[in-house]
C-alpha cells in the first residue's frame, strides 16, 4: 500500500465519524425537543420555575 491510499482511508474514517457525531447530536436534539413538547414536561418545566424558558422553546398555540 502506498501513502496516498493510507490516507484516503484515513479521511474516509474521519468523515464517517464526523458524520456519526452529527448524526447522534442531531437525534440528540430531536429527541429533547420531542420531550420539551409533552404537555406534562412543560408542566413539570413551570413548576420548577423556568416557565419563561419553557415559553421560549416550546410556544402554544394559544399565541398565535
Amino acid at each position: 500500500m502506498n501513502h496516498h491510499e493510507d490516507s484516503g482511508d484515513k479521511d474516509t474514517r474521519e468523515l464517517r465519524d464526523l458524520l456519526l457525531a452529527l448524526g447522534g447530536a442531531a437525534m440528540f436534539l430531536v429527541g429533547a425537543g420531542l420531550m420539551l413538547s409533552h404537555p406534562m414536561v412543560k408542566r413539570y418545566v413551570s413548576q420548577l420555575g423556568f416557565n419563561d424558558l419553557a415559553q421560549g422553546m416550546c410556544p402554544t398555540s394559544s399565541g398565535i
